[in-house]
């Protein structure tokens, strides 16, 4: 299993625990959340306390999308076309300025 699927299922868990709970840790007003520490974890698995979630308006549309870090990486967090989360890496490319002739 991929770094990358670890980090979509342990993200997708997250999110449903903190769902269940009625906790809204996705409202945006903090900067990212961290999830508590944790004491042993098996080696192929994502360490709970290096996973951080947020939303940003990355596309600047004044939708937000979210976004998860771990180990100082950012991941789009979304929905495949089944419905299905997953984490994609992405890149921010600045807006091109071009003078009209």
């Amino acid at each position: 299993m991929s770094v990358k699927e670890l980090i979509t299922y342990i993200a997708t868990g997250v999110v449903s625990i903190m769902a269940y709970n009625g906790i809204s840790y996705l409202d945006g007003k903090q900067p990212f959340n961290t999830i508590p520490r944790a004491n042993t974890i098996q080696a192929e698995y994502v360490v709970p306390n290096k996973l951080e979630i947020k939303l940003i308006d990355l596309e600047g549309d004044g939708q937000r999308e979210t976004i998860i870090r771990y180990d100082e990486t950012n991941y789009l967090f979304k929905l495949d076309e089944k419905g299905v989360p997953l984490a994609e890496a992405y890149e921010v490319r600045p807006p091109k300025v071009i003078p009209k002739k």
